[in-house]
């Protein structure tokens, strides 16, 4: 460590020596400068230990709060209640979860129109339920899709075919047209018959 310490001395006592105040200043110094930088470091790491204790605390209140939050949601879900009519009459009973099902079975079998649009219990006979329209309606689509991309596959290879008999096509007719001009040049040729 390298430590660079000023003295100033404005007057010295009777009985004082100039060495003796000298080392008196120069340990004052010393001690404050290492003092100093010791609270330094020490403020540092208590910082870093508090910042992490902090975000420990906070992850810790985090998963708790969740885990509570859970478990109450949990507990709610699972709580028996009764539904009644207008009149407060028990219509049914049982826990929101079975309530929510029961509900969510209800709503996907209500019949709809062609459109997806939920229709009248007057028309129910001409409707189908919706989940049967959603599915069928994934279902269009994904043949669509899947029919389109074989057609592209066909498409391309009668373009391929098509292409390679022309171009064999051309090259035998290319090659007649050759061998009859060169049996006609031949015959053509004085002294061949």
């Amino acid at each position: 460590m390298k430590m660079n310490v000023e003295i100033e001395i404005d007057w010295l006592e009777e009985d004082s020596t100039i060495d003796q105040v000298m080392q008196e200043e120069i340990t004052s110094a010393v001690v404050s400068r290492i003092s100093t930088q010791c609270l330094n470091r020490v403020e540092e790491r208590a910082r870093k230990a508090i910042d992490d204790a902090i975000s420990g605390a906070i992850v810790s209140a985090t998963k708790l709060i969740e885990d509570r939050a859970i478990a109450h949601a949990e507990q709610w879900l699972t709580q028996e209640v009764a539904i009644t009519d207008k009149w407060g009459d028990v219509v049914e009973t049982g826990s929101i979860m079975d309530i929510i099902k029961q509900s969510y079975d209800n709503t996907l079998n209500k019949p709809v129109d062609a459109e997806g649009r939920f229709i009248t219990p007057s028309s129910y006979s001409r409707g189908t339920p919706l989940i049967n329209y959603l599915v069928s309606d994934k279902v269009k689509n994904a043949v669509s899709e899947r029919v389109k991309d074989v057609s592209r596959q066909i498409d391309e290879a009668i373009k391929r075919e098509i292409d390679t008999g022309i171009k064999e096509n051309v090259a035998s007719k290319f090659a007649e047209m050759v061998v009859s001009t060169a049996h006609s040049q031949q015959k053509s040729l004085p002294g061949k018959k």
